[in-house]
């Protein structure tokens, strides 16, 4: 639900005024500039010269050196998620930013701090640390620049509680870190940065509104950040950001049971994809669009979508890191060629947009590893239960004893209570013997066995199983190989092919799909859990 955990990374630490005193001090600060420029292209590099620079500083007890360089090096190690590195070069930065009575940095060093311990998972040490980059932040003098620290820092603050499961504080943190950001003034040069704030917020809001199913709230949010994504006033607001808003708002509508309204979302989402690789969100979209299509009973796009989601889905398992990074460069390298002349404004520019690239990406990443996770969890913990089903919470599977207890207002127009009770002790046989794993497996072939009809036959799963034929069918054949893949080891040796074929699915594509809306989770990801279990 963070979009942006580090948003204007660059802008405190970037230029610091002073006129260096010395030739070895003024080529320090040139490295610095020259590590600096480098940081978004070549981080390696970078983090190379500005070690030098440092020690070089250190040497001539050049404070400014340091404080630069330390600051460059923090902003770096984040950004390859070093966070133990990020921790234990806050103190050496804070030492000499006091010194230097540095607000802006001492501010952003304990955020940055603070951010480090969340994604560590010490939640106490960031609440502290996130404190004490407000007091620093209220003590920065320019004030767009103290606006914009302290809306970043309340929405560091958000993730904390999220963190805890707060709800209520993540809204209220949320809501005041958009408030401060309002507060920047609108012919500054900040004014862009503001509104990727204020509408990262609003869709933020609406998506946790969407989740408490707030349905008017959700979509007030939703729609105040697509004015802003939409005007042609801020064209340098990241695409990626944009395409994230459409994606939630098909989300949205698709879990409201507007169809149609999604798709057109979710397709917009998809255009303007074509222009910035997002490929986790790409995912999602065609995720959604898949649901949609075939909730709308388009078989022929709810198959192409569905097809496309297995592909980029492996894709990405296979290279996470490189999908998401391959359009930064190339989006680094057209703006320095336009703006060759301002090096600050090449900066700003391509640091809001690698940090928002890279943020998306990643933190979608996280919050879905987070979920998968969370569901995952819940298919053991019901496996480990035998008296619960993992995944078919839906099916009611009937014990002989309260088949001849079943209400009056649950029988099946047509059918004795004799003749319902009958049916009902023969599907739980059907459910005990694994012959729904076969191929050929359909509602008129379980009629004939059953020696039923197919009208008598559909009612009853509909009402006593709470599903209908198809999805009931799918449900038992999901649960019997998660159980098996659960209890025998071996069964994860096996290519989803083989799996797909052993339930009676007619592809892999199809079992994936299946076992992925059963479950949650796709045959992959719950079989690789497994093995690292096993392994430790």
């Amino acid at each position: 639900m963070k979009k942006i955990f580090y948003l204007l990374l660059l802008i405190f630490g970037i230029s610091h005024a002073g006129t260096p005193q010395s030739k070895s001090e003024q080529a320090i600060e040139i490295q610095i500039k020259k590590a600096r420029e480098l940081g978004a292209s070549n981080p390696e590099k970078a983090l190379e010269i500005l070690l030098k620079c440092n020690v070089s500083s250190k040497e001539i007890n050049y404070k400014k050196g340091i404080l630069d360089s330390d600051n460059s090096i923090m902003i770096l190690y984040f950004w390859k998620g070093d966070y133990k590195k990020v921790i234990e070069l806050s103190n050496e930065t804070v030492k000499f930013a006091k010194e230097l009575n540095n607000a802006e940095v001492l501010s952003d060093t304990y955020r940055l701090k603070a951010v480090s311990y969340l994604s560590l998972g010490t939640n106490y040490s960031a609440l502290e640390e996130l404190n004490k980059a407000l007091e620093y932040a209220r003590k920065i003098s320019n004030e767009d620049s103290r606006f914009i620290q302290i809306s970043t820092i309340y929405d560091n603050t958000a993730q904390y509680y999220e963190n805890i499961n707060s709800i209520k504080e993540v809204i209220l943190y949320k809501t005041k870190s958009l408030e401060e950001a309002k507060k920047i003034n609108e012919n500054g040069s900040l004014v862009n940065q503001k509104y990727q704030m204020i509408a990262f917020q609003y869709m933020n809001l609406g998506t946790i509104y969407s989740e408490m199913r707030e349905k008017e709230k959700a979509e007030q949010y939703f729609f105040e950040s697509l004015k802003i994504y939409e005007s042609k006033k801020y064209p340098f607001l990241p695409k990626s950001d944009e395409i994230i808003l459409l994606s939630e708002m098909g989300k949205f509508y698709y879990s409201q049971k507007k169809y149609t309204k999604a798709i057109e979302y979710l397709e917009r989402g998809k255009e303007a994809e074509k222009s910035i690789s997002v490929p986790y969100t790409r995912k999602e979209i065609y995720e959604i669009l898949f649901k949609s299509y075939l909730e709308l009973n388009n078989t022929k796009l709810s198959k192409k979508y569905s097809d496309l989601y297995t592909s980029l889905n492996d894709s990405i398992i296979k290279s996470e890191r490189k999908a998401a990074n391959a359009p930064v460069k190339q989006i680094l390298s057209e703006e320095k060629q336009k703006h060759d002349n301002n090096i600050h404004q090449i900066l700003w520019i391509a640091g809001s947009i690698l940090s928002a690239l890279m943020i998306s990406g990643w933190l979608i990443h996280k919050k879905n590893q987070k979920i998968l996770h969370k569901k995952y969890e819940s298919i053991i913990l019901k496996l480990k239960n035998k008296d619960s089903s993992p995944v078919l919470d839906q099916i009611h599977m009937v014990s002989p004893e309260e088949i001849y207890t079943k209400d009056s207002s649950e029988k099946v127009k047509g059918i004795t209570n004799d003749t319902l009770n009958t049916l009902l002790l023969k599907l739980q046989r059907f459910e005990n013997s694994q012959k729904f794993l076969k191929k050929d497996m359909n509602l008129p072939t379980l009629a004939v066995l059953l020696n039923t009809n197919t009208r008598y036959l559909s009612e009853v799963i509909k009402q006593h199983k709470g599903k209908n034929f198809n999805n009931y069918l799918n449900g038992l054949r999901i649960h019997h190989i998660t159980n098996m893949l659960y209890e025998k080891p071996v069964y994860r040796e096996y290519k989803i092919s083989h799996l797909a074929d052993y339930c009676g699915f007619s592809s892999r594509e199809v079992f994936a799909i299946i076992f992925k809306k059963e479950t949650g989770v796709t045959p992959s990801y719950f079989i690789s859990q497994l093995k690292n279990e096993h392994s430790e």
